[in-house]
């Protein structure tokens, strides 16, 4: 059961005194002046399981034999980690496991958050991971520096905030499945038997959407309480939320317990080797 169905309203009203969110300066980010420099891209359309899978756009090519594109009539699973990411790291065995279990299955790392805005270096580092690991990381990986061909098209389009993810593309060239790689055996071996319901898969992906937006609804607005001393607004959107939230952990998310937006750069694998999932840069 989540947070939202087990706090009482009373405590999540609690939640305003929250300080603000942080910029990474220390100055609150809602008064960081933004610069042309700084502007974010237009965020893609955001799109569901069922749809047919963005291109797959390398930088280069680390291990495994290259492929130009996602082949129709084959599965795919890209899973997207980091060299810093303590979960990442530990879902390496059981990825490789699963590659030698389904050897018609293209399984793909995707390693397109490494920090530093060095490339040469982040690639480098990320060879030398590869290497140092061997036959125990016994698939294909890749590496991309750009977050306009992989992270906004994937992650970012189907509004994935953390990593490990995997997203399993059926025969269909469709994204079927998205989710922590230590999750997806079960869903791997309906769709290689051409059995999931990747409908049902949609429809549960879109609750947990919804349930996500009147999440952040309401911290909109008990942020906006905390400021004006008006909690009419923050009832409603408790109300709401607590409607739209589904009574179970997430199924189709990726940056559930997730390290924090930004800070990911800045961790070590040691400070969170712990966390089940984090966030890409």
């Amino acid at each position: 059961m989540s947070l939202l169905t087990t706090l009482s309203i009373a405590t999540i009203l609690s939640l305003a005194t929250i300080a603000p969110a942080q910029n990474g300066t220390g100055t609150p980010a809602a008064t960081a002046a933004a610069t042309p420099s700084q502007e974010r891209p237009a965020a893609p359309a955001t799109l569901s399981l069922g749809a047919m899978a963005p291109a797959l756009a390398v930088d280069t090519w680390v291990k495994g034999e290259p492929f130009e594109a996602l082949e129709t009539g084959k599965v795919h699973v890209l899973e997207f980690w980091a060299t810093w990411c303590g979960p990442c790291i530990a879902a390496i065995p059981h990825l490789t496991e699963l590659q030698k279990k389904y050897p018609d299955v293209r399984f793909v790392g995707v390693a397109a958050s490494e920090s530093g805005n060095d490339e040469a270096a982040k690639l480098a580092k990320v060879q030398s991971f590869v290497a140092e690991k061997g036959d125990t990381m016994g698939y294909r990986v890749v590496y991309v520096g750009d977050r306009a061909k992989m992270s906004r098209p994937w992650m970012d389009a189907f509004e994935q905030r953390g990593i490990p993810c995997t997203f399993i593309v059926d025969a269909k060239g469709r994204v079927a499945w998205i989710g922590h790689p230590m999750n997806m055996d079960t869903p791997l071996e309906q769709i290689v038997k051409g059995e999931f319901d990747v409908e049902k898969a949609r429809s549960e992906f879109e609750a947990e959407r919804a349930a996500r937006a009147a999440q952040r609804a309401l911290m909109l607005e008990l942020r906006k309480a905390r400021e004006t001393g008006d909690y009419g607004p923050a009832v409603d959107a408790i109300k709401m939320a607590l409607e739209k939230n589904p009574h179970r952990r997430a199924a189709h998310e990726c940056g559930a317990d997730s390290c924090g937006a930004g800070q990911a750069a800045r961790r070590s694998v040691e400070d969170c080797r712990g966390a089940p999932h984090q966030r890409p840069r």
